[in-house]
């Protein structure tokens, strides 16, 4: 019986779950946790403890993350979304998988190209798009 169970969390641990890492998103937030945080929709206190936070992430509705970063201009926020135009008229600064979407950290400073950003995968090579920030993990 407990061979099963350590079997089980063994391929639950190397499958599925990884779906569900919010590690890269908080070890950027570990490196960057002097800024003002936002969550973007429905925040449940995910990070902070995992990134060590000193101080409350702020969770704000998608039609008020303009005036937040108004208000904070240095600040970054947290979305998760499908698709390119979920991170749209923001910096993508670091995306990473999270259950079947993305997980965008952005932030206020508008793109070179207003239209749409491009989501930089992180699929654990060196390579970088231009507006990503490569975030080493803590493997």
């Amino acid at each position: 019986m407990v061979a099963a169970i350590v079997v089980g969390q063994a391929v639950a641990s190397a499958t599925f779950l990884k779906r569900y890492d919010l590690e890269p998103t908080a070890a950027y937030m570990r490196a960057n946790r002097n800024r003002d945080w936002a969550f973007v929709a429905n925040y449940h206190a995910e990070f902070g403890f995992l990134a060590r936070l000193e101080k409350p992430v702020d969770d704000v509705a998608p039609q008020r993350l303009a005036q937040w970063f108004a208000s904070h201009p240095e600040g970054r926020a947290i979305v998760v979304g499908r698709n390119a135009d979920d991170f749209s008229g923001y910096q993508l600064v670091m995306d990473s998988p999270y259950r079947g979407k993305r997980m965008g950290v952005l932030a206020a400073r508008p793109l070179a190209v207003p239209s749409k950003a491009e989501p930089c995968h992180d699929n654990g090579s060196d390579a970088q798009t231009p507006a990503c920030d490569k975030v080493a993990s803590s493997d």
